[in-house]
């Protein structure tokens, strides 16, 4: 009602709520083929959540789905008015600039059906910002290398990680690869002895994805969602686009639309991840639930762990302050973020 909302312009005696779960539904209404592939594929609360209106306060997971979304600022009270959170930000297509941006790649592994996801954050203020996010499926690494490159130069991305199983090496070596640079600066692995003082950017960290970094990235991970150092975006700025001095045409407006599904895939897959001690409790796997045992599962989390591997690489330069390896002295400020005091 804008300005002519009062505390009478809405009587909620006028209103009601009403739920319809499925199962209230006529015999042949819904296709029943359907509901038993969701039953099969989809969460447990996603499922009580879509077809039986059941309104889930938060996620057994090891990352809370109310936790997640707290760190999804979007809109604040302040005198009586709602306005747009202070930190509240959308999707991005390129680098503003200013700010400190890095990428994480999980290549497809052994199913067939498994995404190859990128992840890009931007480090602002001492935190990580998840802007952008694209997923793959049945596309060669030479054609996916190639629109890594082109991230790499929209974003003047600055560090990557990527998963060193499922391919990931052979991914590395496309992209050292000379033919596949062409006119960019080849992306070399900055711990590959064999290309220290080889022409281009030392930038790629191949992770081991398994053991004690897993275990610690999760934790890590959990402890920047506890403190609202790791935000995801809330919405498409169009306008943002239709104005800037770049020109921006429908197939931007689609990569945009495209990075937002993408990136609301991604908490989808980070709230459902949970964390199964095995043997020694030290020793934990992090999966989604009952993964191994249901043939039907076509459940992912390729965007989970495609960001938990750029939230560790944003996490390592938020701690040093310093960018490694691309030809930037030690001692060099890094523009775009702030590191926050943490003397007390």
């Amino acid at each position: 009602f804008g300005n002519d909302a009062s505390d009478s312009a809405v009587d909620y005696r006028d209103y009601a709520v009403c739920v319809l779960p499925y199962t209230e539904m006529p015999d042949g209404y819904l296709d029943e083929a359907a509901i038993r592939h969701a039953k099969l594929t989809m969460s447990d609360e996603r499922f009580r959540m879509e077809y039986l209106c059941e309104f889930i306060s938060d996620t057994k997971g090891f990352f809370k789905r109310s936790v997640i979304e707290a760190c999804t600022p979007s809109t604040i009270t302040s005198d009586g008015k709602i306005i747009t959170h202070p930190e509240a930000f959308t999707v991005e297509l390129f680098s503003d600039g200013v700010s400190t941006y890095v990428m994480g790649i999980d290549p497809a592994r052994s199913k067939l059906g498994d995404n190859f996801a990128i992840s890009i954050c931007k480090i602002m203020h001492g935190k990580t910002r998840l802007v952008y996010m694209e997923t793959f499926k049945g596309k060669s690494y030479v054609h996916i290398a190639k629109t890594i490159y082109k991230l790499v130069n929209d974003f003047n991305i600055q560090a990557i990680g990527i998963d060193k199983g499922g391919a990931g090496q052979a991914l590395v070596d496309i992209l050292v690869d000379e033919t596949s640079a062409g006119e960019n600066p080849r992306l070399l692995d900055k711990n590959d002895p064999d290309f220290e003082d080889a022409a281009g950017r030392r930038i790629i960290e191949l992770i081991n994805y398994q053991s004690d970094w897993l275990k610690n990235a999760n934790f890590d991970l959990q402890a920047d969602f506890d403190h609202h150092k790791f935000l995801f975006p809330y919405r498409i700025d169009e306008e943002l686009y239709e104005y800037n001095s770049k020109t921006y045409d429908g197939s931007d407006l689609k990569r945009l639309n495209e990075a937002w599904f993408d990136i609301t895939e991604a908490k989808n897959e980070i709230s459902a991840i949970v964390a199964t001690p095995i043997g020694r409790a030290e020793n934990i796997h992090f999966d989604l639930p009952e993964a191994q045992n249901n043939p039907y599962d076509v459940r992912r989390k390729d965007r989970y762990s495609a960001t938990l591997i750029a939230a560790d690489q944003a996490r390592k330069i938020i701690k040093t302050g310093v960018i490694e390896d691309i030809g930037l002295a030690d001692s060099e400020p890094i523009e775009g973020f702030w590191l926050e005091d943490n003397s007390n």
